[in-house]
C-alpha cells in the first residue's frame, strides 16, 4: 500500500492558481516607468520571483510556488536590520529576531492599506472577501498558529519556546487561536460593509501573512516539512501520511497567487521614495537607465 494519500480536490484545482494579474503585465509597466533607484530594485526583484512562482504553479509544484511567492513578497517588505538579541521572546513566544520580521511585515501592510492611488488596494480588498473561504482556512488552522507550535514543542521536548506557563497546556494556544478567529470574523464583516476600510485590510493581512503564512514559511525553509509530490501517472497532488504541511502550502499559495501581484501593483501605483524604505543588499552600480537617484 502506498504511504501517500490524496489531498482534497479543493486544494489542488489548477484553475484556482490562475492570477488576475500576471507578471508580464507588471513587468511591461515596470520597464516603461520612471522609478527611483531602490523602488525599481524592489519591483524588479519581486517580479523575478513572481515569474518563477507562476511557472511553478502551472507545473503544480506548489512547494516551489509557495517559496517563490514568499520571496517575491519579502522583496517588497524587507529592509536592512541592525543586530538584535536572538533569544528574547514576546507573549506569543516569538523570538526577537522574528518580532522584527513581524514588525516589517505589519509596517508594509499598513503602507499598502493606506495607498489610495490606483486600483491595487481595491483589488486586495476584493480578493480578501471573495476568497474568504481560503483566508479562513489559513487563519483558523491550528498548525499554522505559532502558539500551537510552542505548546507542541514543550510537549515533545519539555523545554525551549514553551518555557512560559502559558504554553504548558493546550488552553494557552487555543485562547490565541480563538482570539484570532474572532478578530478575522470582525474584520471580514467590516470589509463586507465597507470595502474601503483600510484598517480592516491591514488587520486581515497581518493575521494572514504575519501570524499564519510566516509560520509555514519558517517550517518549509528551515527543513521542518516533507516536500509534496505530484505523480505524473495519476496527475494528483499527494500528501504523505502524518504531515499536514502539504495541503497548507497549496492553500497558502492559492491566496498568494492573487495577493502578491496586487502588492506589487500597489507599490508601482504609489512609488514615492519616502514611502518604501531602502531594501537590503543594495546594488551599487548597474548602469541601468531605468534607475535614478
Amino acid at each position: 500500500m502506498s504511504k501517500y494519500t490524496t489531498v482534497g480536490p479543493e486544494d489542488i484545482d489548477p484553475g484556482e492558481f490562475i492570477p488576475d494579474i500576471k507578471h508580464e503585465d507588471l513587468r511591461s509597466q515596470w520597464q516603461q516607468g520612471d522609478w527611483t533607484r531602490y523602488v525599481s530594485m524592489r519591483i524588479e526583484r519581486a517580479l523575478s520571483w513572481l515569474e518563477q512562482a507562476e511557472r511553478s504553479a502551472e507545473e503544480r509544484d506548489y512547494f516551489l510556488a509557495f517559496i517563490s511567492y514568499w520571496i517575491s513578497y519579502n522583496s517588497l517588505y524587507g529592509k536592512y536590520q541592525p543586530k538584535y538579541r536572538k533569544h528574547r521572546q514576546n507573549r506569543r513566544g516569538v523570538p526577537e529576531a522574528e518580532q522584527k520580521e513581524y514588525k516589517m511585515q505589519e509596517e508594509f501592510h499598513k503602507k499598502i492599506s493606506e495607498c489610495k492611488n490606483g486600483k491595487g488596494l481595491q483589488g486586495i480588498s476584493r480578493i480578501l472577501t471573495e476568497k474568504r473561504r481560503v483566508v479562513e482556512g489559513i487563519v483558523c488552522h491550528e498548525f499554522l498558529s505559532q502558539p500551537h507550535w510552542n505548546y507542541l514543542h514543550f510537549e515533545a521536548y519539555g523545554h525551549g519556546e514553551a518555557e512560559e506557563p502559558e504554553w504548558r497546556s493546550s488552553k494557552g494556544w487555543k485562547n490565541w487561536l480563538d482570539k484570532d478567529k474572532k478578530s478575522l470574523d470582525e474584520f471580514l464583516r467590516r470589509l463586507d460593509a465597507n470595502p474601503g476600510d483600510t484598517d480592516a485590510v491591514k488587520e486581515i493581512l497581518d493575521l494572514l501573512f504575519t501570524k499564519r503564512i510566516y509560520t509555514l514559511r519558517s517550517q518549509v525553509i528551515h527543513g521542518g516539512s516533507v516536500r509534496g509530490r505530484i505523480t505524473s501517472s495519476e496527475d494528483v497532488f499527494m500528501e504523505e501520511r502524518g504531515y499536514t504541511n502539504i495541503s497548507q502550502v497549496s492553500r497558502s499559495a492559492k491566496i498568494m497567487v492573487f495577493l502578491i501581484p496586487l502588492f506589487i501593483k500597489v507599490v508601482m501605483e504609489n512609488p514615492r521614495k519616502d514611502l518604501w524604505s531602502n531594501p537590503g543588499s543594495p546594488v551599487i552600480d548597474r548602469g541601468d537607465a531605468r534607475l535614478r537617484q
